[in-house]
């Protein structure tokens, strides 16, 4: 099958994007990281091409089982890649730097790790409503509305929505309070303040628990954390803007940092 995405396709993409303000949420997936260096170039010279603020990218890993040890090491570098990048655009001035990773959210891939978000899970599952529109179910997310997690649904009558049929409520509570924190394994891990979760519907394919992390996403994870450090020292701002996180992340910081000196 032929790819219609050419380069008209995404010039009107990108226009349309220009025309109404709308942003980017590309997702980093282990298949094929090798490459993403040049997609995160490619994004830029076409917001530079059409006149969008460099800043209105997201990024966010892919948290599936596929991670191997080279693709782990392919997105760390690719990581210290845009952190280098950020900070040169930035003209290596901290203050604007700071401002960037922080106030602009730093592409979230980033920040994710450094500031905390206002719900127990790094994934938006807790500040939405998910309903499936063919039968009006409302399931956890996209990625968990299997039949026997269904939530709940709209009663309908007459072709109007008359109430709401509630199937699971215990299971909604548990996903509402629910934070990264709890789950196994991740009470004792030394970066649980640190971490953004891993995605549920993943969870749920892989450990059969939606609530049970995946190793190879844990593995990733730690090494994006300890990639972090590395290239924020190399930039000379570690130090500077660690102050300005919340002490959990700090201490865990900490202690991350004199396990990485110990096993050198």
């Amino acid at each position: 099958m032929e790819d219609p995405r050419d380069d008209e396709y995404y010039d009107k993409v990108f226009a349309f994007s220009k025309k109404w303000g709308s942003g980017f949420h590309p997702m980093i997936y282990s298949n094929r990281i090798e490459y993403w260096k040049e997609n995160f170039l490619w994004f830029q010279q076409k917001y530079e091409e059409f006149g969008l603020n460099w800043k209105n990218l997201y990024l966010l890993e892919i948290r599936n089982v596929e991670w191997s040890n080279k693709q782990i090491k392919e997105f760390t570098e690719f990581l210290k890649f845009v952190y280098r990048w950020a900070f040169d655009k930035c003209e290596k001035d901290f203050k604007t730097f700071k401002k960037f990773i922080f106030d602009d959210k730093g592409f979230n891939l980033l920040h994710s790790s450094l500031t905390s978000v206002g719900r127990g899970i790094g994934c938006s599952i807790q500040s939405t409503l998910a309903v499936r529109t063919g039968d009006l179910a409302i399931v956890p997310c996209h990625r968990t509305s299997y039949s026997h997690l269904l939530l709940g649904r709209f009663r309908v009558k007459d072709g109007e929505i008359t109430g709401v049929e509630a199937l699971n409520p215990e299971l909604w509570i548990a996903i509402a309070s629910f934070t990264t924190r709890m789950q196994p394994y991740c009470e004792t891990c030394m970066l649980s303040p640190l971490c953004v979760g891993g995605c549920l519907g993943a969870q749920l394919e892989v450990t059969g628990d939606m609530f049970t992390p995946i190793p190879t996403v844990c593995k990733m994870i730690h090494a994006k954390i300890k990639a972090q450090i590395e290239v924020l020292k190399e930039l000379g701002v570690y130090e500077r803007l660690v102050r300005e996180i919340n002490p959990p992340k700090r201490r865990a910081l900490a202690r991350f940092e004199a396990l990485i000196k110990e096993v050198k």
